[in-house]
């Protein structure tokens, strides 16, 4: 099912990225999805494989192939051709129970070892050595282990020795023969980032008060910055800083070559691909590929800065979306993808937005409701203190808004308060109080259903007439069987997909409040404008799409593989699936061929009391409560090999433990000695139940002939190391190669001017070690760096 999908457009933070020194071609990942970026033609070329976020990305010294590699809870390693960027080999980790994906996930290559840190989010980590010699991976052995401390980064010192950074430390490993631990350098701030040069035989580290030094392996600065720096990067011959400018400094002498990219904004990364380009990751989320030579900028990218929290579709095929913050993004359809402008809206946090048009509303965490039109106020309400939880639009443009103290406003076309409808809940308010429209229009009259929340097992549905002002003219409850998760109004207006948390998605006919189908799923829903299909995101570590036609409730099509999923939505001609996450990552997928045809024939056809003609009635209507407890038939053993999917532990049951009465006499038995014809102690048993020896009569072939031992034989577990290599490799979807327009560099506007305060950094003070601690630190293969020693 998931070759008929076609990604159309991804954007979102680079968790990793590598660029190839011969030509200018840069390569990052955005959640599970590897984009080949070629910086000279500004073509792109999609790779898919993994199922989780990808934190790492390196070449192999031949320049021939790289490798990618995912912090799932089962990670596994692809190793790709850079000529045709094909898959050439997959590899999974050595099996490791976990109850969650792992915090770091880490890698660096010397020759031909291959380095693997492996930090869980629990505590403790690991370091595995494994063979790579291009297209051939083998896994050799794990040469380090952790129980409690967590580290974020591995790097190579020289061919017998590698470091491993954790939060205040620094380890030095010896890995010639066996691997062990000589060396711990300590310090007084927290690591940010961290890496070696080879060219001085030092590190270079910077640290959490935004401070740049320079320590060799004896615990020595070397060098120490004055100035305050975000971001580094090292090569053979320079070392390049990002603080709100890029310098350039030889790595030799700590000379200053050059300072470029002067902007009141902080670089957060650097990565130089080696010749003339370099890449930028800046604050506020904006990606620039500059030329060194010259100091221009030739690529530029951006994406959301924090999470997705809300996105709408336009009618011509552009939409808007909103964070945790105060900006609004307007991603505007080009030939090919999306350019993007953000606009600041004052210093409130936008908590709910909705598009009609060219007509956008906004909700605030203060109660405030602004009305825009491009983007110009056209109006403003506040109807009470609290916050605004959810804004819709109906069909004609009626504006409905939802409060977090249950309150409901309706506002007409001209966007002044005419109702307001009271919830009455039976817990106290709710912060997440969502509302679902459905406007039917008649001759006479156009009505309006409002589906809101009651309390977690009821609905209310209002009905708001247009004839009467927007007033209320009645309401109906609908009662569920369980907790909801989302909840949706069909067009039609006679039925609510209510998703339950006993993974369920329910359809109720509003009318007579009765169930008419059960679909076995649950997740966040959206109706595409048709009304014909229904999608549903499972959202799990690795989130699922699903869609379903609402008619007979089978399943058309999914897509898996979605890295922190949040909410999905359809585009208006029901063409595209906008799929939005938490890290800030916006999806846009095409629909399968067959459901394009259909939806866009239901919306040119506009035939009228279809879902009267075919109303919703499944087969199944009855929900099974469902029991999450493992069974495991009774002649099964446990498989915890690496194939395992569920790792189960049995515990015996435990034997009742006779205790005596107080009163009851114990039952002693005399010993009782029976002989028999040979009477030789040496082959005396003794029945400890009864207190009883028992001499057993023996002839002469057992006495010559030695009793064969018994022996208790342990099941090998299923699976080797070898096995790995046969283990089936997730599906790998035929790369799609997409161009995009140049994108300009985004534009930020200010719709509420004000001045934001300077952010400063205090100096951190710290006290020289005593030398009683100097001399103890001395003798325990330990080092205190103080930061503040004045070196010349």
């Amino acid at each position: 099912m998931e070759e008929e999908w076609e990604l159309v457009d991804i954007t979102g933070p680079f968790q990793a990225w590598a660029m190839a020194q011969e030509n200018n071609t840069l390569i990052y990942s955005v959640g599970s999805h590897v984009i080949v970026w070629n910086l000279d033609s500004d073509t792109k070329h999609h790779l898919r494989c993994h199922e989780y976020i990808i934190p790492s990305i390196i070449f192999h010294p031949n320049k021939e192939h790289f490798l990618t590699i995912e912090s799932s809870k089962d990670p596994f390693i692809s190793v790709w051709d850079w000529n045709d960027l094909s898959q050439v080999v997959i590899k999974f980790l050595p099996h490791k129970p976990r109850k969650l994906s792992l915090e770091y996930l880490d890698c660096c290559v010397y020759e031909n070892m291959l380095y693997v840190l492996e930090s869980e989010e629990e505590g403790g980590y690991r370091i595995m050595l494994w063979e790579w010699t291009g297209p051939s991976l083998e896994f050799i052995d794990i040469i380090g282990n952790e129980n409690k401390d967590k580290a974020f980064k591995i790097g190579i010192m020289s061919g017998t020795n590698i470091f491993v950074a954790e939060k205040i430390y620094i380890k030095i490993w010896d890995v010639s023969d066996k691997a062990f631990m000589i060396k711990r350098l300590y310090f007084k701030s927290q690591i940010i980032d961290i890496d070696y040069s080879d060219e001085i035989c030092a590190f270079c580290i910077l640290l959490g008060s935004y401070s740049f030094i320079i320590v060799n392996s004896l615990g020595v600065i070397l060098k120490k910055f004055s100035q305050s720096y975000y971001s580094f990067y090292v090569c053979s011959e320079y070392l390049f800083l990002g603080g709100t400018n890029l310098q350039v400094f030889s790595i030799k002498n700590y000379q200053l070559i050059s300072e470029m990219m002067e902007k009141p904004l902080k670089i957060i990364q650097i990565i130089v691909n080696g010749g003339n380009l370099a890449c930028l990751k800046y604050e506020n989320s904006t990606i620039q590929v500059v030329d060194l030579e010259n100091g221009n900028v030739i690529r530029v990218t951006a994406y959301h800065g924090t999470k997705v929290v809300g996105l709408s579709w336009s009618i011509l095929g552009n939409f808007i979306s909103f964070g945790d913050e105060n900006c609004v993004y307007v991603w505007e359809k080009q030939e090919i993808g999306w350019g993007l402008e953000a606009f600041e809206m004052g210093k409130e946090e936008i908590t709910a937005m909705d598009l009609y048009g060219e007509i956008m509303a906004l909700g605030f965490y203060t109660g405030n409701i602004s009305i825009y039109e491009n983007m110009q106020v056209i109006g403003y309400q506040k109807v009470c203190n609290a916050k605004v939880t959810d804004i819709k639009f109906s069909q004609s443009g009626v504006l409905v808004c939802a409060f977090s103290n249950s309150l409901i406003g309706v506002f007409n076309s001209s966007y002044t308060q005419t109702d307001t409808l009271l919830q009455n809940h039976s817990k106290p308010p709710n912060d997440n109080i969502k509302i679902s429209l459905c406007e039917l229009i008649d001759y006479h009259d156009s009505l309006i259903l409002v589906c809101s929340i009651k309390d977690p097992r009821t609905l209310s549905i209002h009905r708001v007439s247009k004839k009467t002002s927007c007033k209320a003219i009645g309401f109906t409850n609908i009662s569920i069987e369980s907790n909801f998760i989302d909840f949706k109004m069909h067009i039609s207006g006679k039925y609510v997909i209510v998703s339950l948390d006993i993974e369920y998605i329910c359809i109720y006919e509003i009318t007579t409040n009765r169930l008419v189908g059960v679909i076995e799923t649950t997740g966040i829903l959206s109706i595409d404008t048709s009304g014909l299909y229904i999608s549903c995101l499972q959202i799990n570590e690795v989130c699922k799409v699903q869609i379903y036609e609402l008619g007979t409730g089978e399943l058309v099509t999914e897509m898996s593989r979605i890295a922190n999923a949040f909410s999905l939505q359809w585009s208006y001609d029901g063409k595209l699936l906008a799929i939005t996450s938490t890290d800030g990552k916006i999806e846009i997928w095409k629909i399968p061929e067959i459901i394009r045809h259909n939806i866009e024939k239901m919306l040119t056809t506009k035939e009228e009391n279809i879902w009267e003609k075919f109303p919703i009635e499944y087969e199944n209507k009855t929900i099974k409560r469902k029991n999450n407890m493992i069974k495991i038939p009774r002649d099964a053993y446990i498989d915890n090999s690496t194939f395992a999917d569920k790792v189960v532990s049995l515990i015996p049951k435990k034997k009742p433990v006779y205790k005596p009465n107080v009163f009851e006499m114990p039952n002693f038995r005399v010993s009782e000695v029976v002989r028999t014809k040979n009477s030789d102690m040496e082959h005396v048993i003794i029945d400890q139940k009864i207190n009883r020896f028992y001499i057993p009569e023996l002839n002469d072939e057992t006495i010559d002939s030695k009793q064969e031992a018994k022996v208790s034989y342990i099941h090998k577990p299923q699976g080797t190391k070898n096995a790995l290599d046969l283990m089936d490799s997730p599906v790998s979807l035929t790369g799609k190669s997409y161009q995009r327009k140049k994108v300009h560099e985004p534009v930020f506007r200010k719709i509420d001017i004000g001045k934001d305060e300077p952010i400063s950094f205090s100096k951190t003070s710290f006290k020289r070690n005593s030398l009683r601690s100097e001399k103890r630190n001395r003798f325990s293969g330990q080092f205190n760096i103080d930061i503040d020693r004045n070196f010349e």
